[in-house]
């Protein structure tokens, strides 16, 4: 038998059983916006302020954590709330300069209880050659703008996994999963 299809076979049977952890890799955990409130706040915050036609719009998901994410390889849980469980944001303000737009959301539950450590964001939009990152850069200088009309946005407490095949491109993951 064929060396390469027997490995590959294990590989496979271990990656759908409880021994997926050995061989899952969390990049981070996020909020992943269902996409039905993806096009909610897009024409939400369209309304509101220009964004220029050559900027990449993200606005799928809202990272909860990053740096301690691999510590939940194989569990099922993240500070004691199931992966899949419903997140609700509700986009309060939003700060916007040349480079990035992002969006600070109330959350339930709320970010305490999802463990959020810094200021919770959505990066709406990014210009040419700017990565979504720098949205964290954007946020700590404050002078937000309110964001009066309020809109609630579904979105998933979710693990984004590297593994076995490529890493999933997170709104490629979004529309699969969540619709």
């Amino acid at each position: 038998m064929n060396f390469f299809l027997i490995f590959d076979l294990a590989i496979l049977i271990c990656y759908n059983t409880k021994w997926r952890f050995i061989l899952e890799k969390i990049l981070y955990i996020a909020a992943v916006l269902s996409k039905k409130s993806q096009h909610i706040l897009f024409d939400h915050m369209l309304g509101l302020i220009d964004i220029p036609k050559n900027w990449k719009k993200i606005g799928h998901h809202m990272t909860i954590e990053f740096n301690k994410a691999k510590e939940y390889s194989g569990k099922d849980k993240f500070n004691n709330l199931d992966f899949g469980t419903p997140v609700y944001l509700m986009p309060k303000f939003y700060k916007m300069d040349n480079n990035a737009v992002a969006i600070i959301p109330a959350c339930i539950p709320s970010s305490k209880q999802l463990g959020i450590t810094r200021t919770p964001h959505i990066t709406l939009a990014v210009a040419p050659g700017t990565s979504p990152v720098y949205s964290n850069e954007l946020l700590k200088t404050g002078n937000y703008q309110e964001i009066t009309k309020r809109i609630v946005l579904e979105a998933y407490l979710t693990k984004i996994v590297s593994g076995i095949g490529p890493v999933p491109k997170i709104a490629e993951f979004a529309d699969d999963v969540y619709g």
